[in-house]
């Protein structure tokens, strides 16, 4: 059943927000609901769009036609180095010839290109073409004023591929070498045809205030289209200003249309793989005032986004966007603000984020968590569940200060020197440290009979002082790393790090390692954990420090 809360709250002066919700599980159709798209129906319970195919802009896309073997008749090639354009008459996928883009060691330039007469309005045209290539990992791209993902046939049989792109400008449609050193790319069968902006997509009824959180899933999507949320609409059936966030397979940005002319906010809010896109992945936007910041699976990508342009400030639909019917959307959400009431439910997602700087041995070093490449582990893990939960940007800075077998004596041996070469402030520092200074003693006794406890204390004293006098404003915390069957000499050396915190401005108890005692399933041997022992130290660290 679809999900509606229609629910306004008055109490004295303040409205609640208005929310909704649309699984859009009901039966194959047109969409309803309160959503207006022409083109966009339910399907096997997904949003999808259906745009109409328009007309053919490009001319022989077939590339059937040369004036010589290096130069198209209807298309206009542009080569550097010792790359070059050629006409291929074995390897094509219909007709008789195809275009052989040679592309040399040094990754040079090679492409062709036209332009087609589509007037001054900008629109996105539909592209269709083939590709293949001489060896693997070796890429083709087609793009306009605006780039679009390369794609990697891996091989001389042609893949078929989709780009939607938007013509404006110089209108130049071009197919060209993206990553392809040393190699043969080759592209046939092209076809342009242009779209319609109005059927591009489904907006909900308009809203009372241009301030909300909207979010939706990219259920499936064709790589090289643009699936995603259109926002600040001005007019659904004549689009003229407005918001995209889209996904296309490799990147996420945020594009914005201002009197019909379209182009990217951020370019690639984060620089992404070609095999970036998953299956369902969520976007969402939040919206106060002129203050933008968007998210990918609740953790926020770039950094906030200030409304510059009047015609883009106050607008109030929004929807779904997509350019192609192979796309399909589930779990759409929004809550909005009613006019009269209040932003509080906005501020979260705007919050600052934040540097940690982790300080420790080899566990905060990490390398025991099974992943074959940097950042090993805690640090990465509680930066996600920080961006996660409090929709900040968190950053590992400064880089963390550990190393294997370190030990108190030896961080206040260093720990001058290291922070002299640091400068990132961070909002928290991180400590887990102390097992490798009591990992010879197997009982309390031991320890008691034997431990130096003032130099230690003395040692725990001087490391925070030197942190509080370079970050007077940071919050310093101390635990200690877990050692098997040293559980009784961990909780000693807790008791006195509690009695060197204690009176020091913005320096607390930190995670006590005892908390893995117990589970070994979290241990990669005595001492170190493994990948789930980081994702549970993280979460103690989180709780630790209150976020």
């Amino acid at each position: 059943m679809n999900k509606i809360i229609r629910d306004i709250v008055v109490m004295g002066k303040s409205k609640s927000p208005v929310s909704f919700a649309d699984a859009f599980a009901r039966s194959d159709g047109a969409v309803g609901n309160g959503w207006v798209g022409g083109t966009w129906t339910v399907a096997t319970g997904k949003l999808v769009n259906t745009p109409a195919v328009g007309d053919e802009i490009s001319t022989d896309g077939s590339l059937e036609n040369w004036i010589s073997a290096t130069n198209l008749t209807s298309w206009s090639e542009v080569i550097a180095g010792t790359s070059t354009v050629n006409q291929e008459a074995t390897i094509v996928k219909d007709g008789s010839s195809a275009a052989r883009l040679d592309i040399d060691a040094s990754n040079s330039e090679a492409y062709f290109y036209q332009s087609p007469a589509i007037g001054n309005d900008g629109r996105f045209a539909q592209i269709d073409f083939w590709a293949a290539a001489s060896a693997a990992a070796k890429s083709v791209e087609m793009y306009s004023t605006q780039r679009a993902p390369g794609f990697a046939p891996g091989g001389e049989t042609f893949v078929n591929y989709k780009s939607s792109i938007f013509i404006t400008g110089n209108r130049r449609i071009a197919a060209r070498k993206y990553v392809a050193a040393s190699s043969s790319l080759y592209v046939d069968k092209i076809s342009v045809t242009l779209q319609t902006t109005s059927e591009l997509s489904v907006t909900r009824p308009v809203y009372p205030t241009s301030d909300y959180i909207l979010s939706v899933n990219v259920a499936s999507l064709e790589s090289g289209t643009k699936a995603g949320i259109i926002f600040s609409l001005d007019n659904p059936a004549n689009p003229q200003n407005y918001f995209v966030l889209s996904l296309d397979g490799a990147t996420i940005i945020l594009w914005k249309c201002v009197a019909g002319v379209f182009s990217p906010v951020t370019t690639n809010l984060n620089p992404l793989p070609p095999t970036f896109y998953s299956a369902n992945d969520k976007l969402t936007v939040v919206k106060n005032g002129t203050s933008v910041r968007v998210f990918l699976n609740d953790v926020l990508y770039g950094s906030t986004i200030t409304i510059t342009d009047d015609g883009l400030k106050d607008n109030r639909y929004a929807g779904v966007y997509s350019t192609y019917l192979g796309n399909t959307f589930d779990n759409w959400s929004e809550t909005v603000r009613v006019a009269g009431g209040s932003n509080s439910f906005l501020l979260p997602f705007f919050n600052p984020g934040g540097y940690i700087f982790p300080i420790g041995d080899s566990v905060t070093g990490g390398s025991t968590d099974g992943l074959p490449e940097a950042p090993h582990g805690y640090p990465p893990i509680l930066i996600n569940l920080l961006e996660v939960s409090e929709h900040g940007n968190w950053e590992e800075l400064p880089a963390r200060l550990s190393g294997g077998g370190w030990t108190v004596a030896y961080v206040k041996s260093v720990i001058d020197a290291e922070l002299a070469t640091r400068s990132d402030v961070p909002r928290f520092v991180l400590i887990y440290l102390g097992a490798n200074d009591i990992s010879s003693f197997e009982t309390a006794q031991e320890m008691i009979n034997e431990f130096d406890y003032d130099l230690y204390k003395l040692n725990v004293a001087y490391i925070l002082d030197a942190l509080r006098t370079k970050w007077a404003d940071t919050k310093i915390y101390w635990g200690v790393d877990f050692w098997t069957d040293r559980e009784p000499a961990i909780t000693i050396l807790e008791g006195l790090n509690a009695e060197v915190i204690a009176g020091r401005s913005n320096c607390f108890v930190g995670v006590d390692g005892n908390f893995m005692s117990g589970h070994p399933e979290w241990l990669a041997d005595v001492v170190h954990p493994n990948y789930d022992g980081f994702v549970a130290l993280a979460g103690q660290w989180k709780a630790t420090i209150g976020l």
